[in-house]
């Protein structure tokens, strides 16, 4: 799969090892020539500096050749203008990372017959939900969520005599 990360901080570089290690077809864009450098010697990918949201620069990442677009940049501007831009392109699969409040509330996101939605994803919401949850569940392992969060599974560690 032909996937565009934009951004190179924490999450791209996640993301990036975890996309490569399956045997998608990556390309990374960020502003860092340092940080692109790091992500060369470590991953088998392209890389390309500059503004992730300078349409030049999607057409030339291939932005019209991509099955997936994840905008991961620490500006929710550049991340939803990337993914805009990504969805009049054609591309089908788009996440963007947004950290203001105000893009994700009442599950508000971009829809369009022609591409499909362009997902918006808030990481300090998800790891305060799932924090939270911990807390309520102390003797929890883990805790999966499935089903917008209607269904949870937990793993459990109980002691043989338990009373």
């Amino acid at each position: 799969m032909k996937t565009l990360i934009i951004g190179a901080g924490d999450v791209g570089v996640f993301l990036t090892g975890t996309l490569v290690k399956e045997g998608h077809n990556v390309t990374v864009i960020d502003n860092s020539a340092e940080k692109l450098e790091q992500m060369n010697q470590s991953f088998d990918l392209l890389t390309l500096q500059g503004d992730g949201a300078n349409p030049r620069l999607l057409h030339r990442a291939g932005i019209d050749d991509m099955d997936l677009v994840l905008a991961v940049t620490n500006c929710d501007k550049t991340n939803i203008l990337a993914s805009l831009l990504a969805r009049e392109n054609g591309v089908a699969r788009i996440v963007a990372r947004v950290d203001t409040e105000n893009f994700v509330q009442e599950n508000w996101h971009f829809e369009s017959t022609r591409t499909g939605v362009i997902h918006l994803v808030q990481p300090t919401s998800i790891i305060t939900r799932e924090i939270t949850a911990l807390l309520r569940h102390s003797a929890v392992l883990n805790l999966f969520d499935f089903a917008d969060g209607k269904i949870q599974v937990m793993e459990l560690s109980i002691k043989e005599k338990c009373d």
